[in-house]
């Protein structure tokens, strides 16, 4: 007996479904696809029509049926993967910005983890991310009697007020020049991309921030302005590759520090010899856009990190890593 359709329970059934359908549609113009949601993207009706008959016609081809109860047609705001896309930008869904609110506050360390992780997942949208949800975090050490003090309530409802008025992440200008903020301290380094319009007028693009390991930490501070650089040139890669730009840093020293004959300094070089910027020097002052310890914070070691991208080898997460290809073409739809 052979199966006409995949019966449920299987384990394998979701992955093999979403190999099947991004297989089947990867050659149409203006489609993306997240396991069985489908968002066709246009910059005019006209063309969007087009597409739309397209994709219909694909999906009658290869046998596949659309619940019309569950389709939006025509509309210039949508949720997709869990944030909400209008006119290019990227935002928190009203939704899940509401359900973050109703939260009460946390009880004991379950809450407190739900809380996080919940808030957490919208981090690029909030200013001072993690500095400000730090006391939350020392409650999940093992070590930490779980106590709401003053300060971490107020942390508590800072995140909730700061979700709930985030402006949102702009829409990538293909002629725009990019320019990427670093900053490093001894406990963490953070950048932010963003691009200069026609007016000289910024427009953030990307946030991230990096705690540092401790072994990290013992690194001098010129060492951990290149690591800065480094890191989020390479995390960055998907807007920066095959484009000229700029880095800006408020540690000087930072435009020779590849000249140091030093290891560990030659691979950071060589790692980002595929790209083409230059360095020049930003007062502090001017740095202020530049949150060190805020969003995007993971745990990877420099030499782990550097190593990944030194070996050339793409290593991908294939329906997440599509997905997020996906979404920032989406977003790119002007």
């Amino acid at each position: 007996m052979e199966w006409l359709g995949a019966p449920f329970g299987l384990l394998n059934g979701t992955s093999a479904l979403a190999r099947w359908l991004y297989l089947h549609v990867i050659d149409l113009e203006g489609v993306a696809v997240y396991v069985d949601d489908i968002v066709i993207h246009a910059d005019d009706e006209t063309t969007l029509l087009k597409y739309f008959e397209a994709m219909m016609k694909r999906l009658h081809e290869i046998g596949a049926y659309i619940n019309a109860t569950k389709c939006k047609f025509g509309v210039d705001e949508i949720e997709f993967l869990g944030f909400n896309i209008k006119g290019g930008r990227l935002t928190p869904p009203r939704e899940s910005i509401k359900a973050i609110n109703a939260i009460k506050l946390p009880h004991d360390t379950t809450t407190i983890r739900r809380f996080l992780g919940m808030v957490g997942y919208f981090r690029n949208f909030i200013k001072d991310f993690a500095n400000i949800a730090g006391p939350l975090y020392e409650l999940l050490q093992k070590e930490v009697t779980f106590k709401m003090t003053d300060e971490r309530i107020s942390a508590f409802h800072l995140l909730q007020k700061a979700l709930s008025e985030c402006p949102g992440l702009a829409n990538p200008h293909p002629s725009w020049p990019y320019v990427l903020d670093t900053d490093a301290s001894t406990t963490a380094i953070g950048a932010c991309l963003i691009q200069l319009d026609e007016n000289n007028c910024l427009h953030p693009v990307r946030f991230g921030s990096r705690r540092l390991t401790p072994a990290e930490r013992n690194w001098p501070i010129y060492e951990l302005e290149g690591f800065a650089v480094v890191h989020f040139i390479l995390a960055f890669r998907p807007y920066l590759i095959g484009r000229t730009f700029t880095v800006r840093s408020d540690h000087k020293p930072l435009q020779w520090l590849w000249k140091i004959d030093k290891p560990h300094l030659a691979r950071w070089s060589m790692a980002l010899q595929q790209f083409d910027f230059k360095i020049v020097y930003n007062p502090g002052t001017a740095q202020e856009q530049v949150d060190i310890f805020t969003r995007d914070v993971d745990f990877t070691t420099a030499d782990e990190y550097v190593d990944r991208h030194l070996g050339m080898v793409n290593v991908e997460k294939p329906v997440e890593d599509r997905a997020a290809r996906q979404l920032e073409r989406l977003v790119g739809d002007e």
